[in-house]
């Protein structure tokens, strides 16, 4: 897995729970762009920047579509969820 790195966004609030967030993990060496699919590291919702890079939620037709057409994308999501799920000690280790 590779190192994250942290970047300063607009104060935005979760669509989901409500969580405001002022910076992005991202795990390709670039700034945050509308678009970009992101975690809430609150409720571990899937949202997606708009062009305020605020979060929008992203719907369940489109997650679907994505990940069937994309293994990558699927595995690496997949694999995001379960570290944090792990992290917050919501399964074994």
């Amino acid at each position: 897995m590779s190192i994250l790195e942290n970047y300063r966004i607009p104060p935005t609030v979760c669509p989901l729970c409500g969580a405001t967030a002022d910076c992005a993990s991202i795990d390709c060496k670039r700034e945050p762009k509308p678009g970009d699919i992101v975690i809430c590291i609150e409720c571990s919702s899937v949202n997606q920047f708009n062009q305020a890079l605020a979060l929008t939620r992203l719907s369940i037709k489109v997650l679907t579509e994505l990940r069937a057409n994309n293994p990558k994308f699927n595995r690496d999501l997949t694999k995001k969820l379960e570290a944090l799920r792990l992290a917050r000690g919501w399964g074994k280790q």
